[in-house]
């Protein structure tokens, strides 16, 4: 395990928090930044000296966000080329015992190979009357990273979730018509035709994905972003 002291508190790592509208992701992440920012400002017991784990942390493109919300921002990936300050799996976190007020957690989930034993470790480091933020799939081409593994659905997620958290809100972070069509934008070539015809499904998600019409289709859902908050026992 090695330790290495980095951030992304100047934001410079923007491609998964800021994602350009030729993106097969853009759709999904752009609906997500939005929402999280929302979600985390509005996070209870806010004060400046909290303690933040960012699980499965990347480049950290969320840290911004939360931006005069804490004193210490530790990041913790497998992967030794990310952000991490702690290169760890999320099955055994090396850290005691109610150490962090609030673990962030984006499009992990699906990768690691024991969701049960991450939430366990996860509610461990957890303070009482903490927060979880998780945000992970429900449809997606399958991922390599370096293994993708799961798949979820909300009930799966409040199963999951439910022996540890006191309060778990899920939300639907793309409707129907843009899952529908972030699948689409997927399997379009790389060229600069498959690119023009991006932009074109991601602005027309833009536009017509919130339409009334998505409440008459049936449920599909490619993304997830779960609150889940610890209360005081």
């Amino acid at each position: 395990m090695s330790k290495v002291r980095r951030d992304n508190r100047d934001g410079s790592h923007a491609d998964v928090r800021e994602p350009g509208i030729t993106s097969r992701y853009y759709i999904a992440l752009h609906n997500l930044s939005k929402l999280l920012k929302e979600t985390i400002q509005c996070l209870p017991n806010q004060r400046k000296n909290r303690i933040i784990l960012d699980l499965g942390c990347g480049d950290k493109p969320y840290q911004p966000f939360f931006a005069g919300q804490y004193s210490s921002y530790i990041g913790v990936d497998i992967d030794s080329r990310s952000l991490a300050d702690i290169n760890a799996s999320g099955e055994y976190l090396p850290f005691k015992n109610g150490t962090f007020d609030v673990c962030i957690c984006t499009q992990t989930y699906e990768h690691v190979i024991d969701p049960e034993q991450v939430t366990r470790e996860v509610d461990r480091v957890l303070k009482k009357k903490s927060v979880f933020l998780l945000s992970t799939h429900a449809i997606d081409p399958v991922h390599n990273y370096p293994s993708d593994y799961w798949r979820w659905t909300d009930q799966g997620l409040r199963i999951l979730l439910g022996e540890y958290f006191s309060s778990i809100v899920v939300h639907e972070v793309i409707t129907p018509l843009e899952t529908i069509s972030q699948l689409a934008v997927n399997y379009l070539p790389t060229n600069k035709l498959g690119t023009l015809c991006s932009i074109l499904v991601n602005k027309l998600a833009v536009f017509v994905g919130k339409n009334s019409f998505n409440t008459r289709l049936p449920r599909l859902v490619g993304l997830y972003l779960v609150v889940a908050e610890k209360g005081q026992n």
